[in-house]
């Protein structure tokens, strides 16, 4: 049923104002309790058969849980307090249902127990009344004094000696009861909780006269809105601000003794996440494990949970502990070999209210002392005063981390040295090498520390660029014939990373000439003349390694064209000449011995061609021959 069904039209306003409220019926075993001899009453609830999520309150004693009976039947044990003092319970019960929140309350009187003292004759007996108890009589001592025990109801501070009122000297108590419709509090944002106020008379009837005074130690609270006898309601408005306990003091009047409720102000999902790390250095083999701490926060800067996930580029890290609320400890165990890495960078992953949140925080590496030291560099180097060799350097601990501090130092005896700056403990050391005609050994020193290094180079003379060749010699093959042979050869060094590759281009040359005189038909005596000019051009790469200070390899592979100019006489004709070419392959191999400007050559070769099939010249092309030549080398 409504609440406000038969209330005043401004009440009805009010409930509409605050949420539509449905009425809960409170009632007790008991009618009363009397403190010291009743502990315990039982308070039944009965609202809307869909009431759920109820839950009973009390500013005197103390309720001790709430079980369901039926639909809309709930039930709880209230507790009497441990004082003495008569005082009222003020028993609230708010639940939700359908419709929305639904209330209800009831005012458990709870008599007291105390003593009356008087002063009458000596041996005396008295009685004192209050209302219609009478409590005595108790003889008076031999000072005149009687005490005698009384039981006082809830509003009454006064006994009667006969006409005679006798102040009891009772404290006063607390006469309201604060209700607070929601308790799932945010902190991180602004908050508006309904409020209910109920207040009573001393003797437990509604308060009638007059309203309770509230006050908040967080936010604000809006003006009271009286709903029904002994029942207010207002708003508490709680800005944004730290978590923990938001306590609300009320009281029935001005100078009455106040009751305090007290909400919990719970942190909002995270929308920050801050790591870190010790900034003292990290050192190999060190035997304590890193420790890591994380925070996560709210929009208010209030410590906040989630489920946290770590990261890390070296080491093993251990699960996040919580040791508080938004706080948590993680530990990284970094192995003793951590290579070129200089830093241990750690990353923390959460979920927040606003998308994924990440961090990272990262603490110095430091390696021991140089142990040793890495070189890679090339075994030759060309000796020409000009092209360095470039010396990759790496310095390394004792468990094999990289060392930038200190820097190596490189010397040799001959040439030019440069070092350049490292990276993560890797350095480049420039070393130009002296000029040299012929081929030596040499080394470099690196020093590192207490540790020396030394990288030996191979001195090869810088290669000339061109060279130009004369070959002299004899072919043999050309139609079963030796003949003399004449090349001239042309080269130029081919940009190979310092191999000694070569494009080479040669033309040569073979003459032969035959006569004979014989019988040609009917015709006896006729002589013949024969000449034939072979001009081979061959294009091919050639090889020309050095085995020692003075001797040289050579080897070539190529191609190229053959060309036969034949002339052919026979007496009393005309000269019959002609011209044919033909596709050859060419490979020579040989060795030189170095001579001045160049080195002289002997070599051998096998020239491949196509038969001749002409009438001036039949036969085959391919020849075999040995040359002599001087190899001039330039530039």
């Amino acid at each position: 049923m409504r609440r406000c069904s038969r209330a005043p039209l401004a009440l009805l306003a009010a409930s509409v104002a605050h949420g539509a409220a449905f009425e809960i019926r409170v009632t007790s075993d008991r009618d009363r309790l009397q403190l010291g001899t009743d502990r315990e009453a039982w308070v039944e609830m009965l609202g809307p058969e869909d009431l759920t999520d109820v839950s009973v309150t009390t500013q005197a004693g103390r309720i001790d849980g709430v079980e369901r009976l039926g639909p809309g039947h709930f039930r709880a044990r209230y507790v009497a307090p441990d004082e003495s003092a008569p005082q009222v319970a003020i028993v609230a019960a708010v639940g939700r249902c359908s419709g929305g929140s639904a209330h209800g309350w009831l005012a458990l009187p709870l008599w007291g127990v105390g003593t009356a003292t008087l002063r009458a004759r000596r041996g005396a007996n008295v009685v004192v009344d209050i209302g219609a108890s009478r409590f005595g009589p108790v003889r008076a001592n031999r000072r005149g004094i009687a005490t005698v025990p009384v039981v006082v109801p809830p509003g009454v501070r006064y006994a009667h000696d006969g006409s005679k009122p006798v102040d009891l000297r009772l404290p006063e108590t607390t006469r309201v009861h604060l209700v607070a419709e929601r308790r799932d509090l945010r902190a991180d944002r602004e908050e508006t909780i309904p409020l209910r106020i109920l207040a009573v008379e001393e003797d437990g009837r509604p308060l009638r006269i007059g309203e309770p005074v509230a006050r908040a130690e967080r936010g604000s609270i809006g003006a009271l809105l009286a709903m029904e006898p002994g029942v207010w309601t207002t708003r508490l408005r709680l800005p944004p601000g730290p978590a923990g306990p938001v306590r609300i003091h009320a009281a029935a009047a001005a100078r009455s003794p106040e009751t305090t409720a007290t909400l919990v102000a719970q942190a909002g999902p995270p929308v920050a996440l801050t790591i870190e790390l010790p900034a003292a250095p990290i050192r190999p083999a060190q035997p304590d494990a890193i420790p890591i701490r994380v925070k996560l926060t709210d929009a208010a800067g209030n410590p906040a949970r989630a489920t946290l996930t770590l990261f890390s580029n070296l080491g093993v890290l251990t699960e996040a502990e919580q040791l508080e609320s938004g706080h948590y400890l993680a530990e990284c165990r970094v192995p003793a070999r951590f290579g070129r890495q200089r830093r241990l960078v750690v990353e923390a992953r959460a979920s927040g209210e606003r998308g994924p949140l990440r961090a990272s925080a990262s603490a110095p590496l430091l390696p021991e002392a140089p142990a040793s030291i890495a070189i890679e560099a090339p075994s030759r180097a060309v000796a020409d005063g000009r092209t360095p060799v470039a010396l990759r350097v790496e310095v390394r601990d004792r468990h094999g981390n990289t060392v930038s501090d200190p820097a190596p130092a490189a010397t040799a005896s001959d040439g030019q040295v440069e070092a350049e700056s490292g990276d993560h403990g890797s350095f480049v050391i420039r070393w130009t090498p002296p000029a040299t005609e012929a081929p030596a050994r040499q080394s470099v020193e690196i020093v590192a520390g207490t540790v020396t290094r030394h990288a030996q180079f191979q001195l090869e003379p810088r290669p000339h660029r061109l060279s130009a060749a004369v070959k002299v010699g004899y072919m043999h093959g050309l139609g079963n014939l030796s003949l003399p042979s004449l090349g001239i050869e042309g080269g130029v060094l081919l940009p190979a990373g310092g191999r000694p590759l070569w494009l080479l281009a040669e033309a040569g040359y073979q003459h032969a000439r035959a006569e004979e005189t014989g019988t040609l038909g009917a015709l006896d005596g006729v002589s013949q003349e024969a000449d034939s000019d072979f001009f081979p051009l061959v294009a091919s790469l050639g090889w020309r390694p050095r085995l020692s200070r003075r001797i040289v390899a050579t080897g070539s592979l190529g191609g190229g064209a053959l060309f036969v100019r034949s002339r052919v006489r026979l007496s009393g004709q005309p000269e019959v000449r002609d011209v044919q070419a033909a596709g050859l392959v060419q490979a020579a191999a040989g060795l030189g011995l170095r001579l001045g400007p160049g080195f002289a050559l002997l070599e051998a070769s096998y020239r491949w061609a196509a038969d001749a099939n002409r009438e001036t010249h039949r036969g085959p092309l391919s020849a075999a021959g040995v040359h002599l030549g001087y190899v001039f080398e330039m530039l």
